[in-house]
């Protein structure tokens, strides 16, 4: 009986050893885990800052050069003041002008506000929110096309040239506003997908965001897997 028992009581030893054994296995296992997972999220944030980098000083750059040319052309405006022509197309491209500088601006907040570390799904608003900006700027800037040809028209026209001058300027207007008309139903997020459209928002800032959303899946993949 004592034998028997001592045999039965080997088993449950040796059965308890292994799965104390299988229990620290697992633990160093979840523990490896959640450290590889760490250094990916690390190594992928960098990568994406790294990303965002060039198109944070980009941004800044334009906002400057917007606030310079906004400078030049309200100098010009009160200069030429008794010029109306000048003074409409001064001002409507001032507003343009604003618009886009603040359109850049509110990229370079967000493009430094993107923190992969976040919580997943704030991330995805986070970059769907900057992409969303990047096209209403691209689109909107381009309706200030047909107005820049009236920054050049002269004070005062010799009667003979007058008529076809204006009828060139109305020409060139009427073509610049196609253009222009054309370029804003076209870029649109649901174009920026591919195309030409998809080369001008990379351009701006839409490759650093597929970089950034392809992380995010390398993630959410490897805690899936894990």
């Amino acid at each position: 009986m004592n034998r028997g028992n001592s045999s039965g009581g080997g088993q449950v030893s040796g059965a308890d050893e292994w799965q104390q054994l299988w229990k620290e296995y697992d633990e160093k296992l979840q523990r490896s885990l959640r450290l590889n997972q760490r250094l990916l999220e690390a190594v992928g944030h960098r990568k994406v800052r790294v990303s965002f980098g060039w198109q944070i000083a980009f941004k800044l750059m334009v906002v400057g050069l917007g606030i310079g040319c906004n400078v030049v052309l309200g100098s010009l405006l009160w200069h030429f003041h008794d010029n109306p022509v000048f003074v409409v197309a001064a001002a409507l491209v001032i507003g343009f002008m604003s618009f886009t500088i603040a359109g850049y601006f509110m990229q370079f907040l967000l493009m430094v506000n993107i923190n992969m570390s976040k919580n997943i799904l704030d991330t995805q608003k986070q970059l769907a929110g900057l992409e969303a900006i990047i096209v209403r700027t691209l689109r909107v800037s381009f309706l200030q096309a047909p107005v820049w040809p009236f920054l050049f028209v002269p004070r005062v026209l010799p009667a003979g040239v007058a008529g076809r001058y204006w009828l060139v300027e109305a020409v060139v207007t009427i073509l610049l506003a196609a253009a222009a008309i054309w370029l804003y139903r076209r870029i649109t997020v649901g174009n920026a997908a591919g195309g030409w459209v998809k080369k001008m928002v990379d351009n701006e800032g839409g490759r650093s965001i597929a970089r950034a959303r392809a992380f995010i899946r390398e993630v959410e993949d490897y805690r899936r897997e894990g």
